[in-house]
């Protein structure tokens, strides 16, 4: 926890030698682009739940046709 204040508090230091608008501009991007991430890696969590889900395997009989 204590390298994310870290950083935050020198993101902060960054932000304060910009003008006001840039400010908003890079606050607004990187909020932007964290929801992005986020939202990217919900999907990608579910798809990976439901892609190994027992419902979607096809039943053993399938499977093992090659005992001939």
């Amino acid at each position: 926890m204590l390298p994310l204040v870290a950083i935050i508090g020198e993101t902060v230091i960054f932000l304060e030698t910009f003008s006001d608008s840039a400010q908003l501009f890079f606050l607004g991007s990187v909020f932007l682009l964290g929801g992005f991430a986020i939202r990217g890696v919900r999907s990608a969590i579910v798809q990976y739940r439901t892609s190994f889900s027992p419902k979607q395997q096809p039943p053993p009989e399938q499977i093992c046709t090659s005992n001939s």
